[in-house]
């Protein structure tokens, strides 16, 4: 009688542990962790990219955007940063010379070209050409000051070296900037619409 106590102890303690046990775990898989995000290149710098929304007013209106990079910055990369976050094509070639920026917009950029039937982004969405022409000028200007403090003028082109030729000529002419002689530096909208105005 007493081993068949003892048995039936056993047995019983043996279950309540193995339900202890059950019980403790909740019969689920533990959560799976969320892998912390990828750190960026030991040698990645971060550049500021100015979006220029002001489009003549006399108060700026701007956006800036961290974007990190690693090698040696230039004007091209700035510009394709530029192009990646507006979707608009800022296609350039340039360089810097004794604290001056020398651009030249390619014939593909949107600048020249016009606005396409591309979806426009609804943070960098453009209800004419004026505005688009004001942006990607400014902002191009802004970003390269802001990264390359050195430079005090920034000079465009056209991708032969001639003036820029728009694609909406009569409405920049209204704005103040028929066109924009290459040997003069490039203000910003907000000195072009005034001198319009004045």
């Amino acid at each position: 009688m007493k081993k068949w106590t003892k048995a039936i102890l056993a047995a019983i303690c043996a279950l309540v542990l193995t339900l202890s046990l059950t019980a403790c775990s909740g019969g689920e898989k533990p959560a799976a962790t969320t892998p912390a995000p990828e750190a960026p290149p030991a040698d990645a710098k971060t550049a500021a990219l100015i979006a220029d929304f002001s489009a003549g007013a006399e108060i700026p209106e701007q956006k800036e955007y961290s974007w990190q990079y690693d090698g040696a910055l230039d004007i091209a990369m700035l510009a394709d940063a530029l192009s990646s976050i507006s979707g608009l094509d800022f296609f350039v070639d340039g360089r810097i010379e004794d604290g001056k920026a020398f651009i030249s917009w390619r014939d593909e950029s949107t600048l020249v070209a016009g606005l396409d039937d591309r979806t426009q982004k609804e943070e960098f969405y453009f209800f004419d050409a004026l505005s688009l022409n004001w942006f990607m000028m400014d902002s191009l200007a802004a970003t390269v000051k802001q990264n390359f403090p050195a430079v005090t003028e920034v000079y465009y082109s056209g991708e032969n070296g001639e003036p820029v030729v728009f694609p909406n000529p009569e409405d920049m002419a209204l704005q103040g900037l028929p066109v924009l002689p290459v040997d003069m530096p490039y203000e910003g909208s907000a000195f072009f619409v005034a001198q319009a105005v004045g």
